[in-house]
């Protein structure tokens, strides 16, 4: 965590004073982070090396995607992308993705209704549809009344509340166009973006950052979950 919250000192030529930043904590995913904050992993649109990633407040992550230096080492450190085992870039989710027994049981019945596959489909054809769906979807996880929390994501059974708590907002987000087991599947896209993309999905969820974090990370659990035709 943030040992101290500060607001970074900018001297007449704009540069910061990192003596003035805090000490931020470093993290692999959301959930080595105190509650109220999140793994940041990228700064001004870019992916940070994984020593470089920290936990910080959501005004923080924020504040990063504009390229502001949050913690003390932001304005120093190289900024250069990830890269894994000598290979750029990040490692995904297998296509198509083969769920554990627990999260077939969480899945249920998918998408199986008729009304979900037409929803999904109307989604796919209008961008700001979906880009409306994708921020509702952040809205029940992160937004006021939010189903989310750190505690709650650390064990089995706050994760069972948090994923019917957010299937439940969800469905009521589009207007009942789907069935609670779609529900469900578009809560298990959401959910996994808190844990995995918080960073680039903070802000917009239908941001390129977003989706590419999404499509990476969590589309090939919700895929499995939909089991659309």
């Amino acid at each position: 965590m943030c040992v101290a919250t500060s607001t970074p000192v900018v001297d007449a030529g704009g540069s910061a004073d990192v003596s003035a930043q805090s000490t931020c904590a470093p993290c692999v995913k959301d959930t080595d982070c105190p509650a109220k904050q999140g793994c940041s992993k990228s700064r001004g649109g870019k992916e940070l090396p994984v020593e470089s990633w920290a936990c910080k407040t959501l005004e923080d992550i924020k504040a990063a995607q504009s390229g502001v230096p949050v913690c003390a080492g932001d304005a120093t450190d190289s900024g250069a992308a990830k890269t894994d085992g000598g290979t750029a870039g990040p490692t995904c989710l297998p296509s198509p993705y083969t769920p554990t027994a627990a999260e077939k049981a969480a899945y249920g019945a998918g998408c199986s209704a008729p009304a979900d596959a037409a929803y999904a489909a109307a989604l796919s054809k209008d961008p700001k549809a979906a880009g409306a769906a994708a921020n509702s979807v952040k809205d029940c996880m992160i937004g006021s009344g939010a189903c989310t929390s750190k505690g709650d994501a650390k064990t089995a059974e706050g994760q069972g509340k948090i994923l019917a708590c957010t299937a439940a907002c969800v469905r009521k987000a589009s207007g009942d166009k789907v069935s609670a087991g779609c529900a469900t599947c578009y809560a298990v896209n959401g959910i996994c973006g808190f844990m995995e993309c918080l960073d680039k999905c903070a802000v917009d969820a239908s941001s390129k950052a977003c989706g590419d974090c999404l499509a990476c990370n969590c589309n090939a659990k919700m895929a499995a979950c939909m089991q659309l035709p």
